[in-house]
C-alpha cells in the first residue's frame, strides 16, 4: 500500500470505530430503549463527573513544565478558528437566504465546534498509531484537546455567547428583508457616505464652498424663502429658539447663511480648528430645546452654524431617533417640570429590570462586579474546574509527585505508600478509570440526539444554499486555513516545533470538527415551540460529511507531521 492509502487507512480507522458507537446511539434511540429522559441523565454524566475526571487524569500526568509553553498556540489557534467561523457565519447570511428564526443562530453554528468527546475519541485512537508514542500521546493529545474545551467554555458561557442563540426569538424582532433590497438599501447608504466624504474633503480644501457644489448637497426645507427677503416678510410669525440659546452659544454660533441676500447661493464657512468645531457642538447640544407650540402646523428654526432654515417639529423626533439608534443612549430628557415631577414619583414597573437591577434598588450598592462574577459562575463548569486543579498540580513537581513518578522527589522526598505507588495514585487511577465511559458514552448520546432530530418537510423548503455554505465553511475552508495556519507557524516560529507532533495534530484537526450540540440544546430552551428545525437541518449534514472531511484532513496531517 503507498504512502498516501496508508495516511488515508490511518485516519478512516478511528472515524469508522466512532461511527459504529454512534449508530449504536441512534439504532437504541429509534427502538424506545434510550428514551429522552435516561439520555438527559447519562448527560449528566458524562458532563459532570466522567469528562472532569478524564481531563484530570490526562493533564496531570501529561502535562509538565516542558510542554506547558504550548498551551499559548493552541489558545491562539482556537481564538483564531472562532474568529474565523464567525466571519465565515456573516458573509453567508449576508449573500445568502437565511430564514428568519436563524439569522444569529447560524452565527452560533459557524464560530463554536464540537470540541469536546468527537475530538477526542478520535485522537485517541490516532495516537497508538505511528509516528505517535502510544505510551505518551493519547494521554498528551486529551490534554491538548483539554484546552481547546476550556477556550471554548469561556466564549460560549462565560462571556454569554450562547445567549445568541436566543436572539432569534425575541418579541420585536424584525422580518428579515429580501437579500436584493438588503443590498439596494446598503448601496445607497454606502453613496450616501462618500458622498458626505467627498463634500467633507472638498470643504477642507476650498476656503470657501457653494452649497450649490457639493454633490451629496440638498436644498434644505424653505431654502427659497430664506433667499428671498420679500417673501419672508409675508410669512406668518413663526417661534424660534433664538431667545433660548445661552449667551455664550449666541458668540459661537452664527445666525444665518453669509451672503443670504437677493438670488446668491449662500456659502458654509470652513471652520479654521478641530476646537472650534467640538465647542460649536457642545454649545447646540446643550442650548437647543424644542419647545412645543399652540399652533397647527408648528415650526421650529433651527440654528447650525453657516446655515438657517426651518425644519417642521414632526422632522426632528424623527432625525432624532435616527442619529439615537439602537446601540446608542438617548439623550438625556428635557421636560418640563411637571412632567419630569410625574416621571420621578410614578413607581417602576415591577417586571422591569432597572426596578430590579438598579443601584437604588439595592441601597445605592455598586453593580461593576457582577459582570466579572456571572462570567466566572458561567466559566467554571466541572471541565473547566478539573483543568484550574489540574494545571497547577502538573507543574509544581512536590504536588505532582504525589500522583505520578517524579525523578528526585518520588521514593526520596515523598516516600511511596504500601504498594510502591505514589501515596495519591490511587486517586488519579479512580480519574482514569472514570474517564474511560466518557467517550463512548458521549458519542452514543451524539447517536441519540441525531435520532431525534426534527427536519421539517418537505425537504426542499429548507435554505439548501445557507446549509451547503455553511458545511463548506466548517468542513472545508476552516480546515484548510487551520492547517495552513499552522505549518506556518511551524516553519517559520517556535510556537509548533517539529517535534511536537501530537501538538500540530490536534491543532490542524481541531480545525475541522462539526458545529457542536450545545448549540442545538440552548437553541429548543429559547425557542419558544421547543423546536429548533432550522438548525437541526444545518446540523444533520455537517456531521453525514464529517465521515468523508475529517478522513481527509487525518490524512493531510499524518502526511504532514510524518
Amino acid at each position: 500500500m503507498t504512502n498516501v492509502g496508508n495516511y488515508i487507512y490511518s485516519g478512516f480507522v478511528p472515524l469508522l470505530k466512532m461511527a459504529i458507537t454512534i449508530a449504536c446511539g441512534f439504532a437504541l434511540a429509534k427502538k424506545g430503549m434510550f428514551p429522552a429522559a435516561a439520555a438527559r441523565g447519562a448527560s449528566f454524566v458524562a458532563m459532570n463527573v466522567s469528562l472532569p475526571a478524564l481531563i484530570f487524569s490526562a493533564v496531570v500526568s501529561a502535562f509538565s513544565k516542558d510542554n506547558i509553553a504550548s498551551l499559548g498556540p493552541l489558545c491562539l489557534n482556537a481564538i483564531v478558528y472562532q474568529f474565523i467561523g464567525l466571519a465565515l457565519g456573516w458573509l453567508i447570511r449576508e449573500c445568502l437566504y437565511v430564514p428568519a428564526d436563524f439569522q444569529w443562530g447560524i452565527l452560533a453554528a459557524t464560530t463554536w465546534s464540537n470540541w469536546g468527546n468527537l475530538p477526542i475519541a478520535v485522537i485517541t485512537t490516532v495516537a497508538t498509531q505511528s509516528p505517535f508514542d502510544k505510551n505518551v500521546d493519547p494521554t498528551l493529545g486529551t490534554a491538548y484537546v483539554a484546552v481547546f474545551t476550556l477556550v471554548y467554555n469561556i466564549t460560549f458561557f462565560g462571556m454569554g455567547g450562547c445567549k445568541i442563540c436566543a436572539w432569534d426569538f425575541r418579541p420585536g424582532a424584525a422580518e428579515v428583508l429580501p437579500i436584493k433590497q438588503r443590498w439596494a438599501r446598503r448601496r445607497q447608504a454606502f453613496r450616501r457616505l462618500w458622498g458626505r466624504a467627498r463634500g467633507t474633503m472638498e470643504a477642507r480644501r476650498s476656503p470657501t464652498l457653494s452649497l450649490s457644489d457639493l454633490p451629496y448637497a440638498e436644498t434644505p426645507p424653505q431654502i427659497s424663502t430664506l433667499a428671498n427677503p420679500e417673501l419672508e416678510k409675508s410669512m406668518p410669525p413663526q417661534d424660534t429658539i433664538d431667545d433660548k440659546l445661552r449667551p455664550d452659544a449666541q458668540d459661537i454660533i452664527s445666525t444665518g447663511y453669509a451672503n443670504a441676500s437677493g438670488s446668491q447661493a449662500p456659502v458654509i464657512s470652513r471652520y479654521r480648528s478641530h476646537q472650534e468645531v467640538v465647542a460649536t457642538v457642545q454649545a447646540l447640544h446643550d442650548t437647543i430645546q424644542l419647545a412645543p407650540v399652540s399652533s397647527r402646523v408648528s415650526r421650529n428654526r433651527v440654528i447650525i452654524p453657516g446655515r438657517e432654515y426651518d425644519v417642521p417639529d414632526d422632522v426632528v423626533p424623527k432625525i432624532r431617533d435616527s442619529q439615537e439608534g439602537p446601540g446608542r443612549r438617548p439623550p438625556r430628557s428635557r421636560q418640563s417640570p411637571a412632567l419630569s415631577t410625574n416621571a420621578a414619583s410614578a413607581p417602576a414597573p415591577a417586571n422591569h429590570p432597572a426596578s430590579e437591577h438598579s443601584p437604588q434598588a439595592k441601597g445605592g450598592s455598586a453593580s461593576w462586579y457582577r459582570t466579572p462574577l456571572n462570567i466566572l459562575k458561567l466559566t467554571l463548569t466541572p471541565p473547566s474546574i478539573s483543568l484550574f486543579f489540574a494545571l497547577p498540580i502538573s507543574l509544581v513537581q512536590p504536588l505532582k509527585a504525589l500522583f505520578v513518578n517524579v525523578e528526585g522527589w518520588s521514593g526520596g522526598r515523598i516516600p511511596f505508600s504500601p504498594d510502591g505507588k505514589p501515596p495519591l495514585n490511587w486517586l488519579l487511577d479512580t480519574a482514569s478509570f472514570l474517564g474511560q465511559i466518557c467517550i463512548p458514552l458521549g458519542l452514543i448520546l451524539l447517536g441519540a440526539s441525531f435520532a431525534r432530530l426534527d427536519l421539517p418537510k418537505p425537504l426542499w423548503k429548507l435554505p439548501i444554499a445557507a446549509i451547503v455554505a455553511v458545511t463548506v465553511a466548517k468542513m472545508v475552508i476552516l480546515p484548510v486555513i487551520g492547517v495552513l495556519m499552522t505549518e506556518s507557524l511551524s516553519n517559520h516560529t517556535s510556537l509548533y516545533p517539529k517535534d511536537q507532533k501530537m501538538l500540530r495534530f490536534v491543532a490542524m484537526f481541531l480545525s475541522g470538527t462539526p458545529s457542536a450540540l450545545n448549540s442545538l440544546i440552548m437553541t429548543m430552551i429559547y425557542s419558544p415551540d421547543g423546536r429548533a428545525d432550522t438548525l437541526s437541518a444545518f446540523l444533520a449534514l455537517q456531521y453525514v460529511f464529517m465521515f468523508i472531511s475529517s478522513t481527509a484532513l487525518a490524512a493531510v496531517a499524518f502526511a504532514l507531521i510524518a
